[in-house]
C-alpha cells in the first residue's frame, strides 16, 4: 500500500522537521509538543500506544521505516511539495509553528531553526526578518494576522491562545473590508 501525503501528515512532518529526535521517528521538545505528536501518530494509525518509546534524552519516538523514509523524502522536497498556499502548506507550517512559535501582542515570532525555513516562508509570501531578543535569534513575520489566519485550522498548540485568536479575528476583519 502506497503512503500518501495528507494535511494531518504534513502537520506531523512540520513538527518532526523542527524537533527531530536522534532515534526513530519522533520529536525532542516540550511535553505538550511531544503529546501532540504522539496523539497525531495514533490518530493516523501510524503506530499503537505500546510501540511509542521514550529515549534517555527525553524524546518520544517510534520505529517505523516506511514512514521515516516518507518524512525524510517530504522534508527534502518541501520547497516543491509546499510551494502553494493550500492545506498541505498550512498544515506543515502549523506543525513548524507549534514547535518553534511564539505569539506576543500583535507579533508572531518563530525561533530561528535554519535558513531554509526563513526562505520557505518568504517564498510563500510571508515576509520575514531575523531579529535578536534576549540573545536568541527569531524569525519575525511582518504580517502576523495573515499567517495566523492561514494556519489557524491546523494548529493545535495555539488553538486556545487568546493572542493568536485575536490575530485570526483581525485577519478576518481585514478580509471583509476588501
Amino acid at each position: 500500500m502506497a503512503l500518501t501525503l495528507t494535511p494531518p501528515l504534513s502537520y506531523l512532518i512540520g513538527m518532526w522537521h523542527a524537533a527531530k529526535s536522534r532515534r526513530g521517528l519522533g520529536v525532542r521538545s516540550s511535553e505538550d509538543v511531544k503529546a501532540i505528536f504522539v496523539k497525531g501518530l495514533l490518530d493516523l494509525s501510524i503506530t499503537t500506544p505500546d510501540k511509542v518509546l521514550v529515549s534517555d534524552d527525553g524524546s518520544v519516538y517510534v520505529q517505523h521505516v516506511r514512514y521515516k523514509k516518507l518524512f525524510e523524502r517530504v522534508e527534502s522536497e518541501r520547497f516543491i511539495r509546499f510551494k502553494y498556499l493550500n492545506d498541505y502548506s498550512a498544515a506543515f507550517l502549523a506543525g513548524l509553528f507549534d514547535v518553534l512559535g511564539l505569539v506576543k501582542t500583535n507579533t508572531v515570532l518563530m525561533r530561528y531553526h535554519c535558513k531554509d525555513d526563513e526562505v520557505h516562508l518568504n517564498v510563500l509570501g510571508f515576509r520575514t526578518t531575523v531579529v535578536r531578543s534576549e540573545g536568541k535569534r527569531y524569525v519575525k513575520l511582518e504580517n502576523p494576522a495573515f499567517f495566523a489566519f492561514f494556519i489557524h485550522h491546523f494548529t493545535k498548540r495555539f488553538s486556545d491562545d487568546s493572542r493568536f485568536q485575536s490575530l485570526v479575528k483581525l485577519a478576518k476583519l481585514r478580509a471583509r473590508r476588501r
